[in-house]
C-alpha cells in the first residue's frame, strides 16, 4: 500500500512538473489559473481554492508538529500538556510569526536543524 502510494505521488508530482513547463506557471495557484483560463472566474476561483487550501496544509501540518513536541516534553518534563503548549506558543511561536522579513528565520531554522 505504501509502495503504491508513493508511485501515484510520483506520478502527480510528474504531471504536475509537466502542467508548469507547458504553461510556465510557477505556483499551483497560477497553475490552476491558466488551466482554468486566465481572465475568467473560475481561474480566480480556483486560483483562491488551491491557496486556501495550501494554507489549511500548512496550518494542520504546524499543529500536528506542536502536539508532538508538546507530548514529547510532557514525558521529559513530567509538567502539563495544556501548560507546555501555551507557554510554546506564546514564547515561541508567536514572536516568530510577527517577523516582517522571513529572511531573518533562516538562524532560527539553522537552530531547529542543529537541534534535530
Amino acid at each position: 500500500l505504501l509502495f503504491f502510494f508513493a508511485l501515484l505521488s510520483s506520478y502527480s508530482l510528474l504531471l504536475l512538473d509537466a502542467g508548469c513547463r507547458m504553461t510556465g506557471a510557477r505556483t499551483y495557484a497560477e497553475l490552476g489559473r491558466v488551466v482554468h483560463g486566465v481572465d475568467s472566474k473560475a481561474g480566480d476561483l480556483i486560483e483562491y481554492a488551491v491557496e486556501a487550501l495550501q494554507s489549511l496544509y500548512s496550518y494542520g501540518a504546524c499543529v500536528g508538529y506542536l502536539q508532538i513536541v508538546v507530548s514529547e516534553l510532557v514525558v521529559v518534563t513530567g509538567y502539563s500538556g495544556r501548560l507546555l503548549l501555551l507557554l510554546g506558543c506564546l514564547c515561541v511561536v508567536f514572536p516568530l510569526s510577527l517577523m516582517k522579513n522571513l529572511q531573518s528565520l533562516s538562524f532560527t531554522s539553522l537552530c531547529a536543524i542543529c537541534c534535530v
